[in-house]
């Protein structure tokens, strides 16, 4: 498909990270995302799910021109060879895609998710936060904290950390130092759409790395 064509609702993307196909589900709509919960969920679950999660965060002029806020655009879950990249746009919020991400049976890791978590609503007054973990956690634990450090200083932490603790995925996308800048409008170019996915898969691995190297520790 050529890039920023739309996808049909419940589009369904193929991609290899890491030496494995993972399949893609791309949508707009809170129906379709929801779905996705529903196929997530009737997953045989063994403890904790243990999920990747991305996002992708846009500029917006405050009302009056009072400055910039930032908002999430777009939400990536990884979860086994599932992934779902969810553009917020003008449709309410998935009730189902906020449940999940309140779920205590899910373990959520990636990057800069306090502030995303924060922005969304999720874990705000009385509520418990949902178990987490960020990806310079990951990194403490795989022994590489003072690299990812630098990394997260530069912006570059996803392909540093692939990097150093994967090494079987291409880096070139996630370095690529324009595609960040771009705005995220729906519909979705195949470049955004493959970070996403990237981003979201790299962290479910990263946590299944992290994860092994604590049973080692313990």
């Amino acid at each position: 498909m050529a890039s920023g064509s739309a996808p049909p609702p419940g589009n369904l993307r193929s991609f290899i990270v890491g030496c494995r196909r993972h399949f893609a589900v791309v949508t707009n709509r809170a129906d379709e995302a929801a779905e996705w919960v529903a196929a997530v969920r009737h997953l045989p679950l063994v403890k904790v799910r243990l999920v990747g999660l991305s996002f992708m965060w846009g500029k917006h002029s405050q009302s009056g021109g009072s400055g910039v806020l930032w908002r999430v655009e777009s939400i990536h879950f990884s979860f086994l060879a599932r992934v779902l990249v969810y553009f917020l746009g003008q449709e309410p919020f998935s009730p189902a895609v906020m449940e999940f991400l309140r779920d205590p049976e899910n373990l959520f890791v990636g990057g800069g998710l306090a502030a995303a978590f924060d922005e969304l609503g999720v874990g705000r007054r009385r509520e418990a936060a949902p178990p987490r973990m960020d990806l310079l956690d990951v990194a403490r634990i795989c022994g590489v904290a003072s690299m990812a450090a630098t990394a997260y200083g530069m912006g570059q932490l996803y392909p540093a950390l692939a990097e150093a603790i994967l090494r079987d995925v291409d880096l070139g996308l996630l370095r690529s130092p324009e595609l960040g800048r771009q705005p995220w409008q729906w519909p979705l170019s195949d470049a955004q759409i493959e970070l996403a996915v990237q981003t979201a898969v790299i962290s479910q691995s990263l946590s299944h790395r992290a994860f092994g190297r604590l049973k080692i520790l313990l």
